[in-house]
């Protein structure tokens, strides 16, 4: 789906936690652990670009460089520019967000074809939010407010130009991803308040299943554990409990990058996290008697990530 900026009339919105989008502001000085982000020229970004016969274009044809002379904020800016022919182009990096929130991702550009400048949000696996720059030689802010589906935990965000004339620029000033609150949207939530009682269900015994067979499971003495992730693929972790049928529990469970947590009742039903937070399950069991299947979810990771998990609780809710 593609809109023009000014079609949209966007509310305020208070951004609830800092700033998503690392080298934001374009200044390189932000470090990637891949490689393929740290190329001076276009630092934090994985370029892809075809001259208009659809063929690679070359280094000599192309020239990207951050700019120091022409910026609107900070005192640098993104310049894309292929002298000799004519090309389209896109910078893009992939990031990690929380499912089921909302975001805001804003782009400033300006360019000599400005109306080939676009923003594009795409949730991994699902449909794409493109903003399109209007006709309009100044400094503008291309903004996409967009929801992450439940059980997906990563977005690619890109600024990409198509049929642009040799010769002619295009600059990036800033690119921003903030999570958000607005009008005719629920305030960032509080957890509720309840009585926990009895001991934690889950001890540093408690059989965990993984998914993908070949990841590192590595379990702590206090119930914590370390997976390393050895494919690029979703990945689950499971651990069965019988549980008193319709009885209240909370499961909740912290790591990083943050997993999503969910239950599998005794009867076949389903609780995914509460809208409060993703590492957060308050649920009754069910009345039929067999197991409780608890759950953490996370999305595709690169292979060689540790996911580390604090040590996972379920506590019967006192009523």
């Amino acid at each position: 789906m593609e809109l023009q900026d000014k079609v949209l009339d966007y509310k305020p919105c208070n951004p609830v936690r800092p700033e998503l989008f690392a080298n934001s502001d374009m200044s390189g000085k932000e470090k990637f652990s891949d490689p393929k982000l740290n190329d001076p020229r276009y630092p934090g970004w994985i370029l892809s670009c075809l001259s208009a016969r659809e063929h690679q274009v070359t280094e000599e044809e192309r020239k990207l460089e951050l700019d120091h002379k022409v910026y609107k904020t900070g005192n640098t800016s993104q310049k894309v520019i292929f002298p000799t022919v004519a090309a389209s182009w896109s910078l893009s990096r992939k990031i990690k967000l929380l499912p089921g929130r909302h975001y805001r991702a804003t782009a400033v550009v300006k360019g000599e074809e400005p109306r080939n400048i676009r923003l594009q949000v795409t949730p991994a696996g699902r449909q794409s939010v493109i903003m399109r720059a209007a006709e309009n030689n100044s400094w503008q802010t291309l903004t996409a407010d967009f929801l992450m589906p439940e059980g997906i935990a990563e977005a690619q965000i890109s600024v990409w130009g198509g049929k642009t004339t040799a010769g002619k620029a295009a600059w990036i000033d800033s690119v921003s991803v903030r999570e958000l609150t607005r009008d005719g949207m629920a305030p960032e939530p509080v957890v509720p308040k309840v009585k926990l009682t009895g001991e934690n269900r889950i001890s540093a015994k408690s059989v965990w299943r993984i998914s993908q067979a070949s990841a590192k499971v590595k379990r702590l003495p206090d119930g914590s554990m370390e997976i390393t992730v050895q494919e690029n693929k979703a990945l689950m972790a499971t651990c069965a409990v019988k549980l008193k049928p319709g009885t209240a529990w909370r499961f909740s469970a912290e790591s990083a990058p943050q997993m999503q947590c969910s239950v599998m009742l005794a009867d076949g039903s389903k609780l995914s996290a509460n809208k409060y937070s993703s590492g957060i399950v308050d649920f009754t069991s069910a009345e039929k008697e067999g197991s409780t299947q608890l759950r953490l979810w996370i999305g595709a990771q690169k292979p060689g990530t540790v996911i580390k998990i604090k040590p996972p609780t379920l506590f019967q809710i006192e009523k």
